[in-house]
């Protein structure tokens, strides 16, 4: 397993592969934060959504979880039979679309595929739900995440001063106030990473 990583990792950090940094980072996310699921389950190698497609020619159905196309809000943990260390909730800040495709979706979409957490959501606020709001391609990979299970929580001051909320909403986001949301998923102790 060391060697696997080593293999991976000094190509990057010499500098010859300095185009492949958000590898390194979600390598050295999943050492960090899952250790023993490092040798059960091999970070994708892929720069794509990490089975074997690329951003360019997945096209995921994009299909509403209830009637009224809203994703459920996520469970809290009680009455769950989840631990909150089994718990991540992304932080989407950046209205970057590289951070977005390259670091944010890449991680919180393999995440969940491959059993890093057990429940994940990420959470859109600040610039990158006006980003969101205006990319197909990002919409694309949010549905796939949606499809996954991965729960999409959008804040909503910031979605109504970028004037998204609605456009959000059509896409399964749940929009609503965050602030104590944020604050409670930190009380319960669940892993909260920021971008």
């Amino acid at each position: 397993m060391r060697s696997s990583i080593t293999r991976r990792i000094l190509p990057i950090i010499s500098g010859r592969e300095l185009h492949a940094w958000p590898r390194l980072l979600v390598l050295l996310l999943s050492i960090t934060l899952a250790p023993g699921l490092v040798g059960a389950q091999e970070p994708a190698e892929t720069a794509g959504f990490g089975d074997g497609t690329s951003h360019e020619t997945a096209s995921p159905a994009v299909e509403p979880t209830s009637e009224t196309g809203e994703q459920p809000e996520a469970a809290s943990a009680e009455g769950s039979d989840l631990r909150p260390e089994q718990r991540l909730v992304v932080v989407w800040t950046s209205g970057d679309r590289d951070v977005a495709l390259k670091m944010v979706f890449m991680y919180t979409f393999n995440a969940k595929r491959l059993g890093w957490w057990d429940d994940v959501t990420l959470l859109i606020w600040g610039p990158s739900a006006q980003l969101l709001s205006n990319d197909q391609e990002l919409q694309e990979y949010v549905g796939r995440m949606k499809e996954l299970g991965v729960h999409l929580e959008a804040c909503k001051a910031c979605a109504d001063e970028y004037g998204v909320a609605e456009k959000l909403e059509a896409l399964g986001v749940t929009v609503r106030y965050t602030g104590q949301a944020l604050t409670d998923y930190l009380k319960e102790g669940r892993h909260v990473i920021t971008f």
